[in-house]
């Protein structure tokens, strides 16, 4: 076997590791902290990426707060694999850029439905983005008045 062949096999079984960890740490539960606790090198965050161009993964928390799913219940075929790194081997030979990845439609490469969850996702949101009206109106549209000097909710029952 000539060494080249090893240094691809090699690659390959990286990327495909790399591809399955994701896998594992985003489906069922969501990935909270993002990739950066896997960041040994620059193949998790490139693997990571694509993944997330191609809509396989999707983040369901925000750009500062990411939240990464796996869209589907099934394990990555071995198409999806090969789709990935061959978007890292472009990657790799334009210095990491992050160059256009193919399309890939979920269902192409994953034959089970996605099935949305049956519990709403609460976005995190930062106080610091509304103004102190903003917030009053929001708490006055929720039945909050000032009673004696404390905030207080009046309910009304039926």
């Amino acid at each position: 076997m000539k060494k080249s062949n090893k240094k691809e096999i090699a690659f390959r079984n990286r990327v495909k590791e790399t591809v399955s960890t994701i896998y594992t740490a985003t489906s069922g539960t969501p990935l909270n902290e993002g990739f950066a606790r896997y960041r040994k090198n620059g193949l998790f965050a490139h693997c990571g990426s694509i993944l997330r161009q191609m809509g396989v993964i999707e983040n369901i928390g925000n750009p500062t707060n990411p939240s990464y799913v796996w869209r589907a219940d099934v394990e990555p075929s071995r198409k999806l694999f090969d789709d990935v790194i061959d978007a890292v081997k472009e990657r790799h030979k334009n210095k990491g850029a992050k160059t256009a990845v193919k399309s890939i439609s979920v269902p192409d490469i994953l034959p089970v439905e996605v099935v949305p969850s049956s519990e709403p996702v609460r976005a995190v949101l930062a106080l610091t983005n509304f103004t102190d009206q903003q917030l009053w109106d929001e708490l006055k549209s929720r039945n909050y008045a000032i009673v004696g000097g404390k905030l207080s909710k009046t309910v009304y029952l039926q």
